[in-house]
């Protein structure tokens, strides 16, 4: 239901045909429902790793809680599964980050369970890859949008002498969609 869900709920459903199960607050399943995902789980009533087994893919956006619960169950295929590690998704700085050994976990494990998944088809591959800007892939996402395979979902607008504002209001974790700052009117 935050900006990266509401993104990656369409990309998978409308752009790659894939079948989609989702974590969300009950307030925010029918938004996901309505985004396309086909099944929406509560996470304050239902641990996901009793429901969902055997994907192909999980897309992990609260890496600090999902990651272990994913990874110690059966929620992804055994030897084909991907894990996605959405990197650095908390919103508070915390002591581990200025460790170095804690900065190379993530790629440590994908090294190593990727190469569990390869050499003896157990486990799960593992992919932590940090985002970059690139424009064919902001040209790719430009155009499902026109062709309205992806629908940009905004919770707010807030003005640039409300920055503050808007950052509280993203601090409380609350969002549903993208929270935008307006800079000026665009006039066509």
């Amino acid at each position: 239901g935050g900006g990266v869900g509401s993104f990656a709920i369409q990309y998978c459903k409308n752009v790659l045909g894939m079948y989609v199960a989702t974590t969300a607050s009950a307030s925010k399943s029918d938004l996901v429902k309505g985004l396309g995902a086909d099944e929406a789980i509560d996470y304050k009533k239902t641990k996901f790793e009793d429901v969902v087994k055997n994907y192909d893919v999980v897309l992990d956006t609260v890496t600090q809680e999902y990651e272990q619960r994913t990874m110690s169950s059966n929620v992804l295929k055994s030897g084909e599964g991907h894990y996605i590690h959405v990197l650095s998704s908390d919103w508070e700085p915390n002591s581990q980050e200025g460790n170095l050994l804690e900065i190379a976990k993530p790629f440590l494990r994908k090294w190593g369970y990727s190469l569990i998944a390869d050499l003896l088809g157990l486990g799960v591959y593992y992919h932590c890859n940090p985002v970059s800007p690139d424009a064919q892939g902001l040209r790719s996402i430009a155009s499902w949008v026109d062709a309205g395979l992806i629908k940009p979902v905004v919770d707010r607008s807030f003005g640039l002498d409300e920055v503050a504002k808007a950052h509280e209001y993203l601090e409380k974790g609350h969002a549903r969609g993208k929270v935008l700052i307006e800079i000026g009117t665009i006039t066509e």
